[in-house]
């Protein structure tokens, strides 16, 4: 997984997707290859949402974007996190579980965990 590099979207490359300008997303890419987004809201409430490309999912390209987002929240002062997700989402059950995440609360399909930030 050699060249990736995590960017912050500028105005421009926001205002292509849409997406509100005031929040921060990032670019995930490997090679000028996009593989993947992030949205990372570092005030409370504090969410984020990461999204990796169909074609290339199963990489381990979300396990490693997770890990770069926690650093983010890390680095201000963020201590732990609430994720939602469905359970039928294996693959990020499985990166929250490696995160040291606990379920805390389930309604029908989606689950809740607390994440430390350590």
């Amino acid at each position: 997984m050699d060249n990736l590099i995590l960017c912050l979207m500028d105005e421009e490359e926001k205002e292509k997707f849409n997406l509100n300008l005031s929040d921060n997303y990032y670019t995930y890419k490997k090679n000028n290859l996009t593989i993947g987004y992030a949205r990372v809201n570092v005030v409370e409430p504090y969410q984020i949402y990461i999204f990796i490309n169909a074609d290339i999912r199963g990489n381990g390209y979300g396990t490693k974007l997770f890990s770069e987002v926690l650093n983010i929240l890390k680095n201000n002062s963020v201590t732990q996190i609430a994720i939602e997700t469905p359970i039928s989402n294996r693959a990020m059950v499985r990166i929250l579980e490696h995160y040291n995440g606990k379920e805390i609360t389930r309604y029908d399909d989606i689950a809740h965990y607390i994440v430390p930030i350590v």
